[in-house]
């Protein structure tokens, strides 16, 4: 097994806990996160005891989204942020790729706050349960970055208008609208979130592996799949130089007029 820095890796009997382990920037997706996280997928994947993977996040958040923090570094030339955006564009689409195609279920256990790719994390995997503490947000707008990633899976988790609403005004909503919209399959008290996601893991255990993976299949077949591209025209945006360095200064944005 891996010597993981950035996540634990817990196995549980048939199940196997994936724990975003960066508390301190709420969970917040780097280069490196989404390479470890990736390989703990393909470590579940290969060992025949993991039946399920649960990906979860330490501390009050499930995932901030990216490291805006990590990603304005790379902005130091064009060519250095030309590199950056083009890497952090390829781990993130490895690793939902990595989800989407696996043949085992993965749940996503969301405890608190899942912002832009966190709400990717919970939208991609096969089973999202969160705790009714949990927000769910699309800020991009915010920092001028449009990332395609969270605009694809959120348009076909909870329909067109829905999602231009939550893209264009970077408003969260609770986690009990998510699931009326369909973003997830359930919501528990928080004190009450692991067992709940023991439970309809075991019902999801009394199904046949051959028929879950391919159901698994058959519905992720039919799922847009987002262009990298977009994502880094983005990042290498004016916009997205400015939105970074404000996030990182804790500033207001130059764009934003006065009213």
């Amino acid at each position: 097994m891996r010597n993981f820095q950035l996540l634990t890796y817990e196995s549980r009997g048939p199940l196997v806990v994936i724990t975003l382990n960066r508390p301190e920037v709420l969970n917040a997706l780097n280069l490196e996160l989404f390479v470890e996280l990736r390989w703990a997928l393909i470590e579940a994947q290969m060992d025949d005891q993991v039946e399920i993977p649960i990906i979860t996040g330490a501390g009050r958040a499930f995932c901030a989204g990216a490291d805006l923090k990590s990603v304005s570094e790379h902005h130091a030339s064009d060519r250095a942020r030309w590199v950056g955006a083009y890497e952090y564009a390829e781990a993130a689409d490895a690793l939902f790729r990595q989800i989407t195609q696996m043949s085992k279920v993965v749940m996503a256990m969301v405890n608190g706050p899942a912002y832009a790719a966190g709400i990717v994390l919970a939208c991609c995997s096969d089973i999202a349960v969160a705790s009714e503490n949990a927000t769910f947000c699309v800020p991009e707008g915010l920092v001028g970055i449009a990332d395609e990633l969270s605009t694809t899976w959120l348009q076909a988790s909870i329909g067109l208008a829905r999602a231009k609403m939550m893209v264009l005004t970077a408003e969260a909503i609770s986690a009990r609208e998510a699931k009326d919209r369909g973003m997830i399959a359930m919501v528990a008290p928080h004190e009450e979130l692991w067992t709940t996601v023991q439970d309809v893991a075991t019902r999801v255990l009394r199904t046949a592996p051959g028929s879950r993976a391919l159901f698994k299949q058959i519905m992720n077949d039919r799922l847009p799949v987002p262009r990298q591209r977009h994502i880094v025209e983005s990042h290498l945006a004016a916009e997205s130089k400015e939105g970074a360095e404000a996030f990182e200064q804790k500033r207001t944005p130059r764009w934003m007029p006065k009213v």
